[in-house]
């Protein structure tokens, strides 16, 4: 068998069994609710708040900018389509700082899905500036968060004023269940 060959039966051998796969998602328009446009992800299994200062457009904050304590208050106080478990996007370890972070919801969005403020694909309101994450310490006095001008993820004095930007786990569409399905990692918080 010629090197060529090997390579294309080894390439299909690796997706027959799965372990080639697209990362990016399919990132599904939901709709409005309570005026509120809602984009699922079907990778991470989560739905996206549609706009990405929602914060400032629903006239919670005059500049959708908070700090880590007020918009963890804020992502969790929202009732939208029914549902009361919104939250800000996890980080799921803390040990990528810097650019292709895709260990965090946001990251994910932003390296495997190109997602920025300079492509928003189906979202709208991206700012390039720096969104929190849900994963913080608050003794150290730090939580995580994504700059979505640059890519960059790092962690960030609480006290800072950065965007929130609201998900829950599963679907609010029809079409898929409702049911969140555990995604292939653990959250430690």
């Amino acid at each position: 068998m010629r090197k060529t060959d090997s390579r294309v039966a080894l390439l299909a051998a690796a997706l027959g069994l799965g372990l080639a796969t697209d990362v990016r998602a399919e990132l599904i328009d939901r709709g409005t609710y309570d005026g509120v446009k809602l984009i699922y992800d079907t990778t991470q299994r989560i739905t996206w708040i549609g706009d990405a200062n929602w914060s400032q457009s629903s006239g919670a904050d005059n500049d959708g900018v908070m700090t880590w304590e007020e918009a963890s208050r804020w992502a969790s106080s929202l009732r939208i389509a029914g549902f009361s478990d919104w939250r800000l996007p996890l980080t799921f370890d803390a040990s990528c700082r810097g650019l292709n972070c895709t260990n965090s919801e946001m990251g994910s969005l932003f390296s495997n899905d190109g997602i920025s403020a300079d492509n928003p694909g189906p979202f709208h309101n991206i700012q390039a500036r720096q969104y929190w994450s849900r994963r913080g310490n608050p003794e150290a006095g730090v939580a995580w968060a994504l700059n979505f001008g640059s890519g960059e993820q790092s962690d960030a004095d609480l006290n800072s004023g950065f965007v929130p930007w609201a998900v829950r786990d599963g679907d609010v569409g029809g079409e898929v269940s409702i049911e969140p399905t555990p995604g292939p990692y653990a959250v430690a918080e």
